[in-house]
């Protein structure tokens, strides 16, 4: 067995190097925890843990934001945290991912969860806040203007904002008879149409 013999001498030379690579670690953003929170999350998400991954990318976040890696790690943190349902956390790290990264490749990623875990989680206020927000932003006849204009017109007719709500519905059904959310675009026209009291259109 190994032990430390207390007659031997401390090798200052080799303790201040080893000091100084820490520190260095540390300063650049960069330290070996950072990998070990990387790996751990790679791993409970490859065992099917995802709710373990995305503590681990809230860690990365809150602990290692200097990073080189960090539009990696955010972009997994809006990921993960939408695959959970942390739904107000998809929106908070969403927002902060495309004000830090707005030409990045995953901006319509992020973008997309944000508004699908908002509008189908029945956070209607904000995803109307956040897809009025998008919606100048997008080329219409593009799949995200599809969805940004879907969530829109829905999360208006959720909030009742029926008259408002009208137009836009329309022009979903109109502009995109292949979406896939048609279905549910032609039954708020239909339902809207009821509320507004248009009985024989409705």
């Amino acid at each position: 067995d190994t032990f430390i013999n207390p007659n031997d001498k401390i090798q200052v030379d080799q303790v201040r190097n080893d000091y100084d690579r820490v520190r260095s670690s540390a300063k650049s953003g960069d330290p070996h925890e950072l990998l070990a929170l990387r790996s751990l999350a790679f791993t409970h998400e490859s065992e099917g843990y995802v709710r373990g991954a995305y503590s681990a990318y809230v860690m990365l976040e809150l602990y290692h934001s200097k990073s080189k890696d960090r539009e990696d790690n955010l972009f997994n943190l809006v990921r993960t945290s939408s695959l959970v349902g942390e739904v107000m956390n998809t929106e908070k790290y969403g927002h902060i991912f495309l004000a830090k990264y707005p030409n990045s490749k995953y901006k319509e990623q992020v973008r997309s969860m944000m508004l699908i875990s908002l509008f189908y989680s029945g956070e209607y206020e904000v995803a109307l806040e956040v897809s009025e927000k998008f919606l100048p932003t997008l080329a219409e006849n593009s799949k995200q203007h599809d969805l940004c204009l879907h969530v829109y017109s829905g999360s208006l007719y959720y909030t009742a904002r029926f008259f408002d709500a009208h137009p836009h519905i329309v022009k979903h059904v109109n502009m995109y008879p292949k979406s896939e959310y048609k279905k549910a675009s032609q039954y708020f026209e239909g339902s809207n149409l009821s509320r507004m009291q248009n009985w024989s259109l409705a």
